[in-house]
């Protein structure tokens, strides 16, 4: 397999702009999430990373199965769901 990885613009909405991950659960558990401080000079900008690896094996996952769920550390931030859809072909 070739491996993805798609990055997407989190921006934090409090006075307490420190984004800190307390837990990140995945179906399938083999996506990796990152967060990580943007360069864009701006505070409480950041990038959440998601990477389908190389080494994943041969599945499919509709919309109903596959999910990300984040809990953050600052009770008020709300924890975040997305579903997630993706096939992983077998490695030739």
């Amino acid at each position: 397999g070739k491996g993805i990885k798609k990055s997407f613009v989190v921006k934090v909405r409090d006075a307490d702009r420190k984004l800190v991950v307390k837990n990140i659960e995945c179906v399938p558990e083999f996506i990796e999430i990152r967060f990580l401080e943007t360069d864009f000079g701006v505070p409480g900008l950041y990038r959440m990373e998601v990477e389908v690896p190389k080494s994943a094996p041969a599945c499919f996952y509709a919309p109903e199965e596959g999910r990300i769920h984040v809990e953050f550390e600052n009770p008020r931030f709300e924890d975040f769901e997305l579903k997630v859809a993706l096939a992983v072909g077998a490695k030739s």
